[in-house]
């Protein structure tokens, strides 16, 4: 009983999930003794902990993976860290392109790439060395054959089992689980043989522009929710921004127009995370409920233990399953893009006079793409975002599959699901003389487009190692000198609009005038806030004055005139 007494307690080292995972705690307001005893730690332990917390969380969002940070203990890193961070960069961007991968070939390559990075310190490269980077990384043996590349039908129905299990543990609505998928975009393409440019001799090759955005869209499986979309393109001050302020999409940029690590992150934590919680208030649930994001294996998408938010988990999808069972790529991003391709008819159906392609291509500018990919993805029913999730959450799906038949495009009736049918059918309206190949092979040019870029070895460690500066391209077809409107300007624009739509024949929509009223209204707001604040005595004294004086030159001139 003495030696019981007198005893110290075994000492205890939590990983580095742990520590994480009480550092959370903490801020959710369990107490110091709660977690003591929960750990096994003492109190100055807790503290120590917390006073760590900035160094963890740094090393924690730096690191790769879950099974990484599950058996480490410390936060000290490899010897040589630039070598550690390129070598398995390399390492990520080879397994997407399903590259096999043995041991020996990542010591060879670590060697490489210690000499190319003109590394003085010396380093052995040994198992030993393997070993830990392995355990750093969270890899698991990997057989020299590789994985298999093609749709992995019993992975898939795996994930949709393990998917029911995550979401009954944690009491998850359709509403608080979301996918995130991107998706290239040939902005400026037209069909091949489109009716616009019947002036040209022969079928211009430059209507298959390979002008490129990347496009990230996200939404929920309830269909209640889609977040903005981010656009991503090549130029960061694109001259046709120049005076805008007001966006409907997030626009990023980089000089190849792909999605990064860097910017998923941004996403992430600036504006998907503040978008849900905002949409959880308005559906009348918890601001800090529970949120699912699924993801596929990109290497553009950070892992999940990296993307560190209260109450968010992330999870990842199987290798191969992502045409199985991704909810944007059932046929939200096809719907999306179908009603793109609408937009960008009804811009030319809307000309008054044939032109060339490089007429379109002056006149329909980023702005344009842009307004255009806003418009589109508005149009998205949340009858399509809720049936595209059927494979992956089936008992959630069965509650609606009454709402099925709600027609995709407006104006359009028609029993099909297939957005592209609904896509050549609201064409065929527009009378566009444009044959349903020809219109299908449009809607599909940019499927396999690529979102994101298999690096060199050279670019792995320029990206890495923070050598490369991406360039500000700019868009050299447009214009810079944008007309600058004026709130006057624009109020008088909004009074002459209401008139047009006042004297419209009576099947007019009257929120329209409604609206353009409110509209004018907001201006006029927005216009007296920006004047000077005068005291309301000043008015009355300046005004009877001015008045006075009018009226007092106006009784002299009658007096003249009486008395002539």
């Amino acid at each position: 009983m003495e030696a019981a007494i007198g005893s110290k307690r075994k000492r205890k080292t939590l990983s580095l999930q742990q520590k994480v995972e009480l550092l959370k705690k903490l801020d959710r307001g369990v107490s110091v003794l709660k977690l003591r005893e929960e750990y096994g730690v003492g109190q100055s332990t807790i503290y120590d902990i917390k006073g760590q917390r900035e160094k963890l969380l740094q090393f924690v969002s730096e690191s790769d993976s879950l099974a990484g940070i599950s058996k480490r203990r410390n936060i000290r890193g490899p010897s040589n860290n630039e070598v550690d961070k390129v070598v398995y960069e390399w390492f990520r961007q080879r397994r997407s392109e399903g590259v096999p991968i043995s041991g020996g070939i990542i010591m060879e390559k670590a060697k490489y790439f210690h000499k190319e990075l003109q590394i003085t310190s010396p380093c052995e490269y040994t198992t030993g060395w393997l070993q830990k980077f392995k355990q750093r990384h969270g890899i698991r043996y990997l057989k020299v054959t590789g994985e298999k590349l093609s749709a992995d039908h019993d992975a898939a129905e795996d994930y949709v089992n393990e998917l029911a299990k995550l979401v009954d543990e944690h009491n998850l609505s359709p509403d608080q689980i979301y996918n995130m998928d991107e998706t290239g975009l040939f902005w400026r393409c037209l069909p091949r043989n489109t009716f616009v440019c019947r002036d040209e001799k022969t079928a211009s090759g430059a209507k298959e522009s390979m002008e490129r955005v990347t496009i990230a869209a996200c939404s929920n499986a309830a269909g209640s929710h889609k977040c903005k979309l981010m656009v991503i393109g090549k130029s960061a001050k694109p001259r046709v921004f120049k005076g805008i302020h007001q966006f409907p999409v997030i626009y990023r940029a980089n000089k190849r127009a792909w999605i990064t690590q860097e910017l998923f992150k941004e996403w992430f934590h600036t504006n998907f995370v503040k978008e849900v919680r905002k949409n959880f208030k308005a559906l009348g649930l918890p601001e800090n409920a529970k949120i699912l994001l699924l993801l596929d294996n990109c290497p553009a998408h950070p892992p999940a233990e990296t993307l560190v938010e209260e109450n968010v988990i992330v999870s990842f999808l199987p290798p191969n399953c992502t045409a199985l069972i991704q909810p944007l790529d059932q046929g939200i991003i096809n719907s999306l893009k179908c009603h793109y391709r609408s937009e960008v008819m009804k811009n030319i159906i809307n000309r008054d006079t044939a032109f060339s392609y490089e007429e379109f291509k002056k006149e329909f500018t980023l702005k344009n793409a842009v307004w255009c990919i806003a418009e589109a993805w508005d149009k998205v029913t949340p009858q399509v975002l809720k049936r595209c999730w059927s494979n992956l959450l089936p008992d959630f799906q069965n509650r609606c599959e009454e709402t099925d038949d709600i027609p995709e495009f407006d104006g359009f009736q028609g029993p099909s699901n297939d957005p592209v049918s609904h896509f050549i059918n609201f064409v065929k309206e527009l009378d566009a003389d444009i044959s349903d190949e020809d219109l299908k092979e449009w809607n599909a040019c940019d499927n396999n487009a690529p979102v994101y870029q298999s690096l060199t070895d050279g670019e792995i460690m320029d990206a890495v190692t923070g050598s490369t500066v991406d360039e500000d391209v700019t868009d050299s077809d447009c214009s810079s000198d944008e007309e600058k409107i004026t709130t006057s300007d624009a109020i008088t624009y909004a009074e002459k609009l209401i008139k047009y739509l006042e004297q419209r024949p009576s099947s007019s929509n009257d929120m329209e005038v409604l609206h353009m009223h409110r509209l004018k209204n907001n201006l006029i707001q927005e216009r007296r806030s920006r004047w000077k604040q005068v005291k309301l005595t000043d008015l009355m004294k300046n005004a009877p004055t001015t008045k006075c004086a009018d009226v007092a030159a106006t009784d002299t001139a009658c007096h003249s005139t009486h008395g002539k």
